[in-house]
């Protein structure tokens, strides 16, 4: 099956589809080496990922919270993808610098893993500063997004895709330390902070520290987050995805103004 199908299970797609289209140049090279794997060719092409619509005041967004009380968090499914365990053993040293300091898993998690990832932080001495939420509605993950200080999104390895998480993180003004693998490491440099792929937790705490202690790069990251949304509002990923898919579409609308 694997032979038939390919390592990412994409042979059926990339024999019927005419173009492919991804998010990342990452995406692009996972597309082309399962079509070469499979004895076939694509014509792939890279567009961007749409961000959602800044929320009002995004960019006046600022930590009202006294420094001794940070809230880090992580959105989305919690999974050992995501390295949760990882956030939950670098929380000791990250509560050394900031004794009032909590984190929050926002997302789906299935009763083992939650389990595991309680005892741990219990085991640790810091199972009273571990918020597990499970799933939540909208409502409330937004408001998760609007009470954090800083956001944590790891990821163990990438297939060629793209955060919504992120995303969201970003366009609510929100410093996001991120795992600099597939799209995640092709995001600017300004607007993301970037870990390895296995992060030693002290290199977490590093990361995460210097946002929570420096005023001035979290407010720097605050800013090139936004500008990274804005530059990928929905609209915009339409006309680039319009452009990808109607030869000529740029040149007409140009000419009917």
């Amino acid at each position: 099956e694997v032979e038939a199908a390919g390592v990412w299970m994409l042979a059926g797609v990339i024999a019927r589809a005419e173009r492919v289209l991804v998010h990342s140049r990452y995406g692009a090279e996972v597309v082309r080496l399962e079509a070469e794997g499979s004895g076939l060719t694509a014509d792939v092409a890279v567009v961007p990922f749409a961000a959602p619509p800044s929320p009002d005041r995004a960019a006046e967004r600022g930590r009202s919270r006294p420094p001794a009380t940070p809230l880090v968090a992580s959105f989305g499914l919690v999974d050992p993808v995501k390295r949760p365990h990882l956030l939950v053993e670098a929380l000791p040293a990250l509560r050394e610098r900031h004794p009032g300091l909590r984190l929050a898993l926002v997302g789906p998690v299935e009763r083992g893993e939650r389990s595991s990832l309680l005892r741990r932080a219990r085991a640790l001495g810091v199972g009273a500063a571990l918020i597990i939420t499970g799933a939540v509605d909208q409502e409330h993950y937004r408001r998760w997004i609007e009470l954090a200080d800083v956001a944590v999104q790891l990821r163990a390895f990438s297939q060629g895709e793209a955060s919504l998480a992120v995303a969201e993180t970003l366009a609510a003004g929100l410093p996001t330390v991120v795992t600099r693998v597939g799209w995640l490491a092709e995001m600017p440099g300004e607007a993301v902070s970037g870990v390895g792929l296995d992060p030693r937790p002290e290199e977490l705490v590093e990361a995460i520290g210097r946002l929570l202690s420096d005023d001035d790069a979290w407010t720097a990251h605050r800013d090139a987050g936004l500008r990274w949304a804005r530059r990928h509002r929905v609209e915009r990923v339409a006309e680039a995805l319009l452009a990808e898919l109607v030869p000529g579409w740029r040149d007409a609308t140009a000419a009917a103004r």
